[in-house]
């Protein structure tokens, strides 16, 4: 019996045009990141919290959890980045790690939180199911990678 999974093999890049692709990756990533964004202003409504707010710290949390998928990379592969450093801004080329994104954007949101003087829990609660399904969608992308 042939399985179907097996006999496709999906192409990683959705779009060409030109010099720049635009990969499956990306686009399940910025998905999943709208999503959650939505879900979690949606879910701020219940909690009353300003939607200012969210859309602030979601800002900040999103640049910081980029940065730090990134780093959280670069230090798993540190001997190739230490021989090759300017690879290191070369994100286009992949080359991000969940973990990281959610330590240093956790860090960003705990920040935040202490600085608009919100509860941090009441936010997580909040978060947390976007972030969920924020990964699920992403997994998504990992398959066409």
């Amino acid at each position: 019996m042939i399985n179907f999974l097996h006999t496709f093999t999906p192409n990683p890049i959705l779009i060409s045009l030109g010099p720049i692709n635009i990969y499956w990756y990306g686009l399940f990533i910025v998905f999943g990141i709208l999503v959650a964004l939505a879900l979690t202003l949606k879910l701020s409504e219940y909690y009353d919290l300003e939607k200012n707010k969210i859309i602030d710290i979601g800002f900040w949390v999103i640049i910081f959890g980029i940065a730090g998928a990134r780093i959280y990379h670069v230090l798993l592969d540190l001997p190739y980045y230490l021989e090759n450093p300017v690879n290191i801004l070369k994100i286009w080329e992949g080359g991000l790690a969940i973990h990281g994104a959610l330590i240093l954007g956790g860090l960003t949101a705990w920040y935040l939180v202490r600085k608009y003087s919100l509860n941090f829990w009441k936010l997580a609660a909040v978060v947390a199911p976007g972030l969920a399904l924020a990964q699920a969608i992403g997994r998504w992308g990992n398959y066409f990678n």
